[in-house]
């Protein structure tokens, strides 16, 4: 009897252990970026800068909705509603599915930050999702990335001869 009282305590604490986990894991809502109390979450890291105008980001959303992006330079995150009212509408994106979005307006050389929001069809905004891309570093024809090192002078070969 004993063994059975222990057993049901220890469920107990289990359960409230993982209701807690997950809510200490969702970011409560407001303004300023975060997550609005109704809207979805949206996660993700990969970035992939191909060139001075064009990137490609993978995220996932919680939600259906309108994606949004803007793209600046390092400094400000912009808020949800800056993003949506500001930025570039791109597409839609589909609940729980990896949604792969093509980054061209705002982009120049040098780093840069892009922001990402879905906005479900009621209104609401997701958190703000960033992606650094700090330099211009893509590939390019005719260039291979080894080095020779001759006398204190790093060469470097294209197809048009030694650099």
């Amino acid at each position: 009897m004993r063994r059975d009282k222990t057993r049901k305590l220890l469920f107990i604490l289990l359960s409230l252990f993982a209701m807690m986990s997950v809510i200490i894991a969702v970011p409560a809502g407001g303004k300023s970026g975060k997550v609005n109390a109704e809207g979805g979450v949206i996660t993700g890291d990969s970035v992939y800068r191909e060139s001075e105008s064009k990137a490609t980001v993978w995220f996932k959303s919680t939600v259906d909705g309108e994606i949004y992006y803007m793209v600046n330079k390092a400094g400000t995150v912009p808020t949800a509603e800056e993003i949506v009212s500001g930025g570039t509408k791109n597409g839609s994106a589909t609940e729980n599915t990896v949604i792969t979005l093509y980054i061209t307006e705002g982009m120049t050389s040098g780093p840069k930050n892009a922001f990402v929001v879905v906005k479900e069809e009621d209104g609401s905004l997701s958190n703000v999702l960033s992606f650094a891309m700090p330099t211009d570093v893509y590939y390019k024809d005719g260039f291979e990335g080894y080095y020779s090192y001759s006398g204190g002078e790093l060469q470097l070969s294209s197809k048009s001869g030694w650099i």
